[in-house]
Order: C-alpha cells, then structure tokens, then sequence
C-alpha cells in the first residue's frame, strides 16, 4: 500500500511538473464566454488600445477586449481545497476550480469560512461509517472539504465555547439541500451519540424522523426527484455531557396545494403513491384503494426512476413504529389520506333553474364519509347547503358548481396541512428533552430561492425567507466583521459589496407594503384581486426602486430581489392569504369517529347554538392571516439564527437535466453570484477573518517564544506584540485591536502548526525523562533483588553447613531432655494462668458493681414512679371535680337556652305583628305615592301642554314669516333668473342664426359643424320651452304659497283661541295640585311615623337576635368545654390504667431484679470465695513444687556443669586432632 501511495505521489508530481512548465512558456488567461462561462486561451499579441488577439486550445483565434479576458492561476492552485487560496479570485478561476474538482468526484469545495456542495446526480462512496470516523475530531486543514468535518467543527465548537451552533444548508431546489441534511444527522448521531439507558432507540428514532418527513412532505418536481416541498429547521439537543438527548423540529411554508395539482411531469406528495404501492390486500380492501389512474388528485407522473414505492412504504412504517406512532394512529392515518383522495373525485353539476350545486355521483361522497368517519346525509348537506349567521338568526346558503369545488380542494388543503403538523408534534413528543438539553445544533433545510413562468403568493413567501436569511448571511458575513473591525480601532477602510437587501424586505412586510396591503385587503368585505393589485401599484409604483409595474399585464407587479427580478401574478391571493374552509365541514370532522381525525379539528367543536367552542367570532382580532402567520414564524427563525454561531453550507445545482459529470456554466455562475460566495472569498482574502483575545493568544502560544514575557503585570497589547515579534509575524498577516489579535486567513493555522511541533517536541522530551526515570527505577529495583537473592544463598548455604554438622545435630537431641527447658515452659503456664484468674476476678467484681448501680437505678425509678402516680391521682381527682362544675353550667346554660329560645319565640310573633303593619302601611305609602304621582304628571302635563302651545305659536309665526319672505325672495330671484335665461336664449338664438346664415355659404365643407350648431339651437330652444314651463309652474307655486299663508294664518287664530281655553284649564289644574300637595304633606307624615316604628322594631329585632347569637355562642362553648372535659376525663382515666398496669410491672420487676441481684451477690461471693481457696491451694502447691524444682535445678546445674567440663575436654581432643591432620 505504501509502496502505491509513493508511485501515486509521484505521478502526480510529475504531471505537475508538465503542466507548469507549459503554463510558464505561454501567458495563459481566461476568455469571458456565454456559454462555457470561460475559456483558457494565452495571448499572442497585444495591439494596443485594449485590443488582445488570444489563441483557444482548440486552435481558435480571437480579437477581444482587455476587459473579457481575467487572469489564470498556475496549475499548482488547480483543485484547491479552499478558493480562498487562489492566487487570482475571480469568476473564471472559481468556475475553473469547482468544475475541475466536481469532474474528480470532489464535490465538497471551501470558500472561505463556508462550504460549497455540487449535487453529484449520483451516490458517492464518501459517507460511510470509515469516512466519519476518518473525520472524527480532525481539523479543518487535516482533512479534505467535507460536510462531516463541517459538523465536527460545530459539534467541537459547542462543547468548548458551550454556544449554540446552527448549520444553515441553503440553496436552489435539487441542490442536494435535503440530502446533505440527513448526513448532518448521520454524523451527529454516530460522533455524540446519546445519554441515557436507551441509547441506539433514540439514535434510530433521530435518524428515521428524515424519511418519515419525506414521505409526507417530499415530491417530485422538473428539477428534482426527492424535492423538499416545506421548510424545516431541526435541533439536535445534546446534554452537558456533549451527547444526545433529543432532537425538535420546527417546520416552514408546506406546499400544501401540491395535494390538489401540480404540473404535468410531476408528482403529488410521495405518500400517497407509497399507499397506493405498498398497502396490503387487506388495507386496500379496508380503505378502498385503486390504482394511481383513478383518482384526479394524482394525474401526471406516477413513478420515478430506480425508486421502488412498496419499498419506500415498508421504510415508512418501520420509521413510524420505532418513532412510535400506534396500529390505531397509523390506520387513522391511512384511512384520512385515502380520504383525500377520494374527496378528489367528487364532481358537481348545476341545476337549470338557479345553478345550485349537486353530486353528479353521491357514491363518491359516501366513500369520503366512510373513510373519514362522518355521516354521508350530513357531509352532503354541510357541503352543498352549509348554514351560514346572519346577524343572530341561521340561514341556509346555496352553493354554485365553482363554489363547491373550491370549498373541497379547500378541506383537503386544511386535512393534509393539519395532519401534517401533527405527525411533527408527534415526532416532537417522542423526542422530547424534558429538560435535560443544554445546548444544541440546529440544521435548517428550507425552499431555495424560486422563479417560475407563474410565480404567486407562495413563491413571494419564500423569497421572502430566502431574502431574510440572505441578509443574515450578509450581515454575519460582511456588516458584523467590519463593524468589529471599526470597534477594535484596526485600520480598515469599510468595504460596500452592494448586498443592501433592506429595502426589497421593507417593501414586502413593513407597513404599506405589499404583504400589509394583503393583510388590509382581507379585512375589508368587499375586497378583491383587482382592487388589491391598484393599491399596490398606487402606492408603490415610481416611488421605490425595488417595484416594477408592467406594462402590458397590469395585475401583475416585479420585484427586484438579491437572486433577480421576479414577476408576481396577484390571481387568488385574497383567498390563500384568508385560507377559508367551510365551518360546518370542519365541524363535523371534529365529531369524526377518526380519533385522529377528530383531534386535529378540535378547534372547530361547536355549542349546542352552533356557535365554535373557540371564540371565533371576532374577525378582527382573532382572525390570522397566511402572511402574518408567515412572518410571526420567520422572524422567530431569524433570532433563533442570530442567537446561534453560524456555519453556512451553499449548495450548488449543476444542470437541470439531473446528468451526473456535467456543469452548466451560466447556470453555476449565476448561483454563485446569487449566494454571495464570491463577496465571501473577497472579505476573506481582505479581511482578517481569525481572532483570538489577548489572554487567550498569550495562554496559547507563549510556549513558542519562552522567556519573552517577564514576570509580574503587563498590558495584553504590549505582551501581543512582543509575541508576534518573537514569532516573526510579518505586519501584513495581522492586526491588533483593543482586545483580540487578529489575523489573516491561514495564518492561524500556521502558528497551530508550529504550537503542534512544539508541543511534539515538548512532550516527547517529557516522555524521554518519564522514561529514562522509570527505566532506571526498574534497574535499582532489579539490582536490589539480585543482592538480597545473593544474601539469601548465602545463609542457606550456612544453614545446610551447620544443619549437617553432627555436634549440631547432638545439640538438637540433647536439648530437649533436659529439664530447665520443661521448668520453663511450666513456669510460663502458671504465670499465664493466675493473670487469666487475676483478670476473671476482676470482670466479677464489675459485675457486681453494676448490679448495685442498676439496684440503686431501679430503685431510683421506683420513687419517681410513686410520685407520678400521686400526681396522676391528684390529676384525677381535680377532672371529676372539673367534670362535676361543668354539668352543673350545662344545666344552668340549658335553662337559659330555653328562657332565651321562648324570648325568641315572642320576638318573632311581634316581628311578624310588625311586619304586618309594616306591609300595610307599605301599601298605604304605595297607593298614596301613585296618587301623588298622578297628580304630578298630570300637572306637568298640563305645563308641558301650555309651553308646547306657546312654542308652537311662536314657531308658527315665525315660520309664517320667514316662509312668505324666502317664498317672495324666491319668486322674484327665480323672475329674475328666467328673464336672464330668456335673454341670454335669445342672444344665443341670435348668434347661432348668425353663425347659421355665415355657415350656409360652405355647407359642403362644414355640414358636421352645421349639424352640431342646429342640434345646440334645438336644445336652447327646448331650454326655452322649459324655462316657460317652469315660469308657470313658479307662478302656481305662489299662488299655492298665498293660499297656504291664509291657511296659517287662520290656524293661528285657532291656536288663539286653544291657548285661551288651556290657560284655564291650566288654573283648574293649579287648584286640584294644591288640594293634592297638602294631602301628600299628610301622607308624608304618616309614612315618617311608620318608618320610625319599623325603625324601633327592627332595633329590637337586633338585639333579639343579637342576645339569641350570644345565647347560642355561650351554649357551644359550654359544650366544646364539656367535650373536652369529657375527653380529658377519658384520657385521664386510661392514663391511671396505664399508669397502674406500669406500676404493677415495675413491681414486679423490681421484686424479681431484687432476687437476682441477691442471689447474683451470693453466687458471687461463694465463686469468690472458692477461687480464693482454690488459688491459695494452688499458690502452697506451686510454692512446694518450685521448692523441689529449685533442687533438682541445682541438680542439673551440677550435670550441666560437668557436661561442659566433658564438652570442653572433647573440643581440645578435637583440635589437637585437627592440627594432628593438619600437620600430615
């Protein structure tokens, strides 16, 4: 292997070598072209003026300008890994390089601080479980570009800095967006792995939550086979200890009119062909499913190419039961979807009469009733007939053809968009935290940027997101790095890469814009399309930059984005932004036998009066619409991006034909420009994209220049400098701010490289002493042993001399018998034994000294007891007579009860006596207040009367007055103005037949003018027919005006005269109102007697009831007194059984410890005393025997002696026989 390695190396270096010897023998540049984006061609002669003849490879010449050409990097920069590296950055050189790198398989490029990703249109051997551990906790510049060495590097920077980290995977549809985001989860789940007991589960219920949400939110379309119909952004939770906890998805703008159309050579959502492919005999038995021809939801393309949909059903439904969704969920499933589908058969027809809506076939809503769970007769009627409030009363609305149609692909819009949630509520449960997560890595997925032939409301929503998060981009990428440059004092001179996007976002979604018109538009009842697309045009248009109307569709408007400028068709968008169902539809799903069904319509559970449980009732402040739900939910995104580190990943579409190994430059280059990664190489190349703090820098890399920091304190700035100084960092390569050092791209990863080699030379110098200090401990440890093996030989070498030697082995045969060694072993016996005697003697004399303390201990409590038991019987005594009192207050209390309890008895009946006169005189007060009030109104009315009359008089007069003038004002202004009118007539009469006689001499030429001149004469003429009429009809007028004055005037001698005749009616009245004001005054008198003796009652009343609440309070407590008494007494009493049952114990106890510790002390004296005479005939007998031993020791003395004498002769006959053998 290493011997290929080797030759591979040098193949590679050869070719190296050719291709730079022919670049450096021809001035090689880059040709602009249309079609290949560029070309290679070297210059064969300059002409001056910008004028350059360049040469193709092919043989071509051509005549260009200065300005078409860009210059070429050596070959050595071919393949870069990072093309922030170029030697020349521009368009043709990064086209160059990532095509060159794509036709190598290499689709993953650097560009700065992102990654760029080219869709193979093909699999690709480079995401194993070898490749991930290949790239585990390696470096960026240790390993080839890679999106796994862009998730270690998020997942590495999370655990060290403990910041919430983000993967933002953007780019066109087909991209490979949605495949990129599986290997994200792919690595994350093998390199962290998960916390807690059930580990693998929760990893395979992770990674399967991918094809789950494909299947119910992927499609195929034109450009991609596996396309992203929704927007999701997932968070990977992980716990403090940096593994997996949980994982949270959050979900964007589902294309959920894809269920009810889509284009010809696509496809509906991948589910329902799965199903269709998948499902058992059974299933398609029990959910009445047909082929994928027989329903109109699922017309165009059927199947995709080397996608098996049985196979891709069967990975569905393991994914759902190790996720863990129920037989009962997953059938509830089915049968909604197949419900679906069915709801796209229905057909309607018109009647002839009023064109009311009718099933052409009521069969097919019998299957949508079934499989939804849901009456048949009710869906019809709901559907067809749905019952709509009008004010507060229910009335029946007839629905036409279109109507219904629209209101049932609106339900299956509702169904699947909610069903859809669900299922994302569902994975979230299962995957829940509960509180564990720490941190997390989140990976956004979301719709590329779009322009279709037909671009509508949705697609202006997801330029808007593609919008929002291109400005995020540009904001991190660009804004924040030189801002941070401004603020650490750097010399930098701010860079404006024309990326401004503010203004078209304003456009959109601040107020005025186009989506707050939209939102406007649908508040307002009569509101349509076209009234919409004027406002937008009236307010924006030649007022903003970013806002086009054209000219020959004007219910369309364009707006100018990051990506290009895109043409918006307004047909509809009233409708998707209110997003109607009908409300009686939904109410019946929500009383589906479906439970699944059921739950995600719950909202729409309706009272008995029809009304929704939910308060849906205020249009205007509960109603949402689909843009301000869009927008709440996007800028959520937005600060939930801008609370994490980001990490950009920009994926490229090759071509369009989904051909692996081809590259459509136009097409490449235009996403390039549209992503902004040719803005990030630039700021990268210019700025310092790379900082560290000044602890930081010196902690890291003072190791490199030891000794140049002294000790004691210094300024971080000046410490950074006399580091770089020492590392011989040229100026150019960094900067240093008010708190960081920052550098230029790649610097630091030299100075890491250096660190590395230093740390690799420190560590193995350690390693070294570490080792030498072992090594030469082993050795003093190993020569000790061989000296104490030597040490040992040597002894027992001594030993086998000496236990060979025969007067040895006379010594170990005589020791034995002799007597002093067994006087010696008996004299230790007996000394043991009296200390085992001395020390049992003295355990018995703690014995007995316990036993006394315990006697007089017990003797003790036997007092104490005593006197408890006095005091108990004294205790006792006190409750009987405490219970005695108490029963005599309680029969006290109880006649007084009963004293208290007839006293109440009288109160009541005199209250009720009272009460009798009180409603009497109640009465009494009522009928004279009637009459009083009679009497009132009747006055009032007559003064009401006579000022009405008087009024009315006056007005008449006035009137009268006003009416004669304005009416004689009138008829002489309108004199007046018909003898002007009849003057100006005739001179224009006149005129006109002036201008009649002097147009008579050229008829021929002006007959028009003739005809229109008479055409004025006849209608003056009419004026003045109708001014005549009008004369006679103002003349009638004021002759019918002085009729009417004489009307008035005699009415006004009749209002004389009633005046006259209510005056005195006025004086009878006055009469009767003083007779009716003294009897009041009366009555008033009355009324204040009564009230004053209600008044007295009711005081009595309060006290009675006051004495009797006294009474009643003095009788409970009386009673909680005797109760406790009684309790007490209780108590007391099975205290003093206690009490006697523990002195009769004790007694006994006492008793029977009283003749153990007399029998102990007896016991005791007598095993004492026989010890004593035991060990006293023991001492006389030891006394006797050490007596004979000390004799015959004397004894053996004298034998030891001579034996010595004999041992002493022996030894001199030995060594004189010895020097005997020595001398021959």
């Amino acid at each position: 292997m290493a011997s290929n390695n080797s030759l591979r190396d040098q193949t590679v270096s050869t070719d190296l070598e050719v291709r730079q010897q022919e670049f450096a023998k021809k001035k090689w540049t880059w040709l602009i072209d249309k079609n290949e984006g560029a070309l290679a061609v070297h210059i064969i002669k300059d002409h001056g003026g910008g004028k350059i003849t360049v040469q193709a490879n092919d043989g071509k010449e051509y005549e260009v300008s200065q300005d078409d050409l860009e210059p070429m990097n050596p070959p050595k920069y071919d393949k870069s890994e990072d093309m922030a590296t170029l030697l020349h950055l521009n368009e043709s050189s990064v086209l160059h390089n990532l095509r060159d790198r794509y036709m190598s398989d290499l689709i993953y490029t650097y560009s700065g601080l992102f990654l760029v990703v080219i869709n193979p249109w093909r699999n690709l051997p480079i995401y194993s479980d070898e490749i991930i551990q290949l790239y585990k906790g390696k470096k960026r510049k240790e390993m080839p570009p890679h999106i796994f060495a862009v998730c270690d590097e998020a997942y590495r920077d999370m655990l060290g800095n403990k910041e919430n980290q983000s993967l933002l995977i953007t780019g066109e549809s087909g991209a490979g967006k949605t495949e990129n985001t599986k290997k994200v989860i792919q690595y994350l789940a093998s390199v962290a792995g998960t916390s807690g007991t059930n580990q693998s589960q929760l990893e395979k219920q992770i990674i399967l939550t991918n094809p789950l949400l494909e299947a119910f939110g992927n499609a195929k379309t034109i450009r991609n086979n596996n396309s992203s119909r929704f927007g999701k952004f997932i968070r990977i939770e992980f716990g403090s200890d940096g593994k997996i906890v949980g994982c949270n998805i959050d979900n964007y703008l589902l294309e959920k009119n894809r269920v009810i159309t889509h284009a010809k050579a696509e496809r509906s959502f991948h589910i329902f062909y799965q199903l269709i492919a998948g499902a058992t005999a059974e299933q398609k038995k029990d959910l009445l499913l047909e082929g994928v021809r027989a329903y109109r939801y699922l017309e165009g393309e059927a199947n995709i190419d080397n996608v098996d949909d049985a196979k891709e059903f069967r990975d569905t439904l393991d994914a759902m039961r190790i996720i863990g969704f129920s037989e009962e969920e997953q059938t509830s499933i089915w049968q909604i979807l197949s419900g679906l589908l069915q709801f796209g058969n229905l057909e309607f027809v018109g009647s002839r009469r009023d064109e009311t809506a009718s099933f052409k076939d009521a069969a097919t809503a019998d299957r949508v009733s079934h499989l939804l769970g849901i009456k048949s007769a009710d869906f019809q009627r709901c559907l067809l007939k749905p019952r709509v409030k009008a004010g507060r009363e229910w009335v029946t609305q007839m629905v036409t053809t279109d109507r219904a149609g629209h209101n049932s692909n609106a339900l299956v819009k509702a169904v699947y968009e909610r069903l859809f949630k669900w299922i994302i509520s569902k994975i979230n449960s299962t995957l829940e935290t509960h509180g564990r997560a720490q941190t997390f890595i989140g990976c956004l997925d979301i719709a590329g940027f779009e322009i279709f032939d037909h671009n509508s409301f949705e697609q202006l929503c997801i330029n808007l997101t593609n919008e929002k998060l291109q400005q995020f981009f540009n904001h991190h990428m660009f804004v924040l790095e030189q801002e941070e440059y401004m603020r650490e004092g750097i010399e930098w001179k701010f860079v404006d890469f024309g990326l401004d996007l503010q203004p078209t976002i304003d456009l959109i979604e601040k107020p005025l814009g186009i989506l707050s018109i939209l939102d406007e538009e649908c508040l307002l009842p009569r509101s349509t399309d076209k009234t919409f697309i004027e406002k937008c045009h009236m307010q924006h248009e030649n007022k903003h930059d970013k806002y086009h109307k054209p000219r020959l569709n004007p219910d369309m408007f364009i707006l100018d984005h990051y990506a290009g400028s895109v043409s918006y068709n307004t047909a509809e968008w009233i409708e998707k932004n209110k997003d109607p169902i009908n409300d009686n539809v939904a109410s019946l799903f929500a009383k589906s036998t479906n439970p699944l069904l059921a739950t995600i319509f719950e909202d729409f559970q309706v009272n008995d009066d029809g009304t929704l449980v939910t308060d849906r009732k205020g249009k205007a402040s509960s109603f949402i619409t689909v843009s301000q739900r869009h927008k709440q939910s996007l800028n959520a995104l937005i600060s939930t991006l801008r609370a994490t580190q980001p990490h950009f990943v920009r994926c490229i579409i090759p071509n369009e034909s989904k051909k692996p190994g081809m590259i459509d430059a136009p097409l490449v280059l235009d996403q390039l420009r549209c992503n902004g990664v040719l803005e990030g190489i630039r700021i990268v190349r210019l700025g310092f994209p790379n900082r560290i703090p000044f602890a930081e820098f010196k902690q890291r890399y003072e190791l490199l220049a030891p000794g140049i920091i002294p000790k004691g304190f210094m300024d971080g700035r000046v410490i950074a400098q006399k580091l770089l100084d020492a590392l011989k960092i040229e100026k150019e390569f960094y900067r240093i701010g008010q708190s960081k050092v920052f550098f230029k791209a790649g610097t630091v990863a030299e100075l890491e490289e250096r660190r590395d080699a230093r740390l690799s030379e420190l560590i193995s110098g350690f390693q070294a002493a570490a080792r030498g200090a072992l090594a030469r401990r082993a050795f003093r440890r190993q020569h000790g042993k061989e000296e104490a093996i030597q040490l040992i030989q040597k002894n027992a070498r001594v030993f086998i001399d000496l236990y060979q030697w025969s007067w040895w082995k006379l010594y170990r045969s005589i020791k034995p018998l002799l007597g002093v060694h067994r006087q010696d072993q008996q004299e230790k016996a007996l000394k043991d034994r009296i200390a085992e005697l001395e020390a049992q003697l003295e355990r018995e004399a703690a014995a007995a000294r316990e036993a006394a303390a315990r006697a007089s201990e017990l003797e003790k409590d036997n007092r104490e007891l005593e006197t408890d038991l006095d005091t108990a019987r004294n205790a006792h005594a006190e409750a009987v007579a405490s219970y005695k009192n108490s029963e005599e207050r309680r029969q006290k209390l109880a006649t007084i009860v009963s004293d208290m309890e007839a006293q109440a008895d009288e109160y009541e009946q005199e209250i009720d006596t009272l009460a009798e006169s009180n409603r009497k005189a109640q009465a009494d007060i009522k009928s004279l207040k009637a009459q009083l009030d009679d009497d009132s109104k009747a006055r009032a009315a007559v003064e009401e009367a006579k000022a009405q009359s008087q009024r009315e008089l006056e007005l008449l007069k006035s009137q009268h007055d006003l009416d004669s003038r304005r009416q004689a004002e009138e008829a002489e202004a309108e004199r007046a103005k018909q003898a002007k009118a009849l003057a100006e007539a005739a001179a224009k009469a006149e005129a006109l037949s002036a201008q009649l006689e002097r147009a008579k001499k050229d008829a021929k030429s002006a007959s028009a003018e003739k005809d229109s001149l008479q055409a004025e004469l006849d209608a003056l003429q009419a004026q003045l027919r109708e001014a005549d009429k009008a004369k006679r009809q103002l003349e009638s007028e004021l002759r019918d005006a002085q009729t009417e004055t004489r009307q008035v005037t005699s009415r006004l001698e009749a209002a004389e005269a009633a005046k006259a005749e209510a005056e005195a009616r006025g004086k009878k009245l006055n009469d009767q109102i003083e007779e009716a004001l003294t009897s009041r005054a009366v009555s008033a008198q009355q009324v204040e007697n009564a009230q004053a003796e209600i008044e007295d009652l009711r005081n009595e009343l309060a006290e009675a009831n006051k004495a009797k609440a006294t009474a009643e309070q003095a009788l409970k407590s009386a009673e909680a007194k005797i109760d406790q008494a009684d309790d007490q007494l209780h108590e007391e009493v099975s205290k003093r059984k206690d009490l006697d049952v523990q002195i009769v114990a004790l007694q006994a106890e006492n008793a029977s410890l009283a003749d153990k510790l007399a029998k102990a002390n007896d016991a005791a004296d007598n095993s004492l005393m026989d010890a004593l005479r035991a060990e006293r005939a023991k001492v006389a007998a030891l006394e006797e025997k050490n007596k004979s031993d000390s004799s015959r020791r004397l004894a053996a003395e004298e034998k030891n002696n001579q034996l010595l004498e004999k041992n002493s002769s022996l030894e001199a006959k030995i060594r004189s026989m010895r020097e005997l053998f020595a001398g021959n």
